[in-house]
């Protein structure tokens, strides 16, 4: 299994305030977390925003640290089967950046770096904000594999003889 990896930085100002946090993520796209691309957003069409989510595991002590310091979530927390953690995290991506999210598909490892963003839910206020990244890298690391070529037996699912 390929191995994830989530880090944050934190830009302050001369007054120690924070500015804003940057995020470095490398994970999978999952079937849920395909981006979306968006073409409606100006008047004249020319606006695109790709809505996607990235899967990263056994990365939470990292990531609960900038969670619990800003009172956030993420999307999406979970165990698998070995008791690992899993973690899907929102993403956004516009204009020529939404174009290469768009090309992501399942199984695909990337590397996404960008600036924190804490979305508050207006329909449910009292929810913690969820932590979305807003893209300024997208990089494909590697796709998934796929068996190339198939054999007629293994197509018709024949099974050698045994002597």
């Amino acid at each position: 299994m390929s191995k994830d990896y989530f880090s944050f930085d934190t830009i302050r100002d001369q007054d120690g305030n924070i500015v804003c946090y940057y995020i470095t993520v490398i994970g999978t796209i999952e079937q849920d977390g395909v981006a979306k691309v968006r073409t409606d957003l100006k008047s004249d069409g020319s606006g695109k925003m790709a809505f996607g989510q990235i899967t990263v595991h056994n990365r939470d002590r990292k990531l609960y640290s900038l969670l619990a310091e800003n009172n956030a979530r993420i999307r999406l927390h979970t165990k698998d089967a070995e008791d690992e953690s899993v973690d899907v995290i929102s993403y956004t991506a516009s204009q020529w950046r939404a174009e290469e999210a768009f090309n992501f598909v399942q199984g695909d490892r990337v590397l996404i770096h960008g600036r924190a963003y804490f979305r508050k839910n207006t329909r449910y206020p009292s929810q913690k904000a969820e932590l979305s990244i807003t893209a300024m890298g997208l990089f494909l690391l590697g796709h998934r594999r796929v068996m190339r070529h198939e054999t007629l037996s293994q197509k018709m699912g024949i099974l050698p003889q045994k002597d």
